[in-house]
């Protein structure tokens, strides 16, 4: 499995590491306005998922030995950074969908990121 150029440039842009032409990137929404908790956590989910299938295979849970064991450092440091700028701006809801979701998707084998993250939000702090 491989991650597509869309999916990584996407993280990117969400990133902040690439100027974004198309204007709906979270990074747009951390710093042009403040999104909701909502509107974000449906962002990133979404985008975690993209990656999620991509690394994981379309049902991650059945194929696990079948995922990639290797993440591009360019992925793995936007994610990194995208968490990293929600804690700088004081967001640490923000920033635990993200850890959270992109712990889902290292562990290879969740396969709805969204469910996963509500699911980990709910149960509270660890």
């Amino acid at each position: 499995m491989e991650v597509t150029r869309e999916t990584s440039e996407r993280l990117r842009r969400h990133a902040g590491l690439v100027v974004s032409q198309r204007g709906t990137s979270v990074d747009e929404l951390l710093y042009q306005r403040e999104p909701t908790q909502a509107e974000f956590d449906l962002a990133m989910t979404d985008l975690l998922q993209a990656l999620n299938v991509e690394l994981n295979g379309s049902t991650p849970s059945a194929a696990v030995s079948e995922g990639s064991d290797e993440v591009p450092r360019t992925v793995a440091y936007a994610v990194s950074e995208i968490s990293d700028r929600l804690w700088r701006r004081n967001r640490p809801e923000a920033a635990r969908v993200v850890d959270i979701a992109w712990n889902g998707v290292l562990a290879g084998d969740i396969d709805d990121i969204t469910s996963h993250v509500r699911d980990e939000t709910r149960a509270g702090p660890s």
